[in-house]
């Protein structure tokens, strides 16, 4: 993550996609918590369903969004498999 800011963002248009299409997006940023305020989490959500969002000025948020959607789906992959491991070893 750090390499691409210092090497210069590159939004790919998926990415963009990716941040607009997320249902999880709420969820993500609701577990910004008191980071945030609701004005701007209430802002963000307005920005990208806009088409204003394909504007290079907002390169960086997406980059953000776009990340912080990976590493909940990462986080999610491990809870899950944390319960699945969880249930197999009580039914032992």
């Amino acid at each position: 993550m750090l390499s691409q800011l210092v090497d210069g963002l590159k939004i790919e248009p998926e990415m963009r996609e990716d941040v607009k299409n997320s249902e999880v997006l709420k969820i993500v940023l609701g577990r910004i918590g008191n980071n945030l305020s609701d004005a701007n989490k209430k802002h963000i959500l307005e920005l990208i369903q806009s088409p204003d969002i394909v504007d290079p000025k907002y390169d960086s948020l997406i980059y953000f969004l776009y990340n912080l959607l990976k590493i909940y789906d990462q986080q999610r992959k491990r809870t899950t498999q944390l319960k699945n491991l969880q249930k197999s070893v009580i039914n032992i």
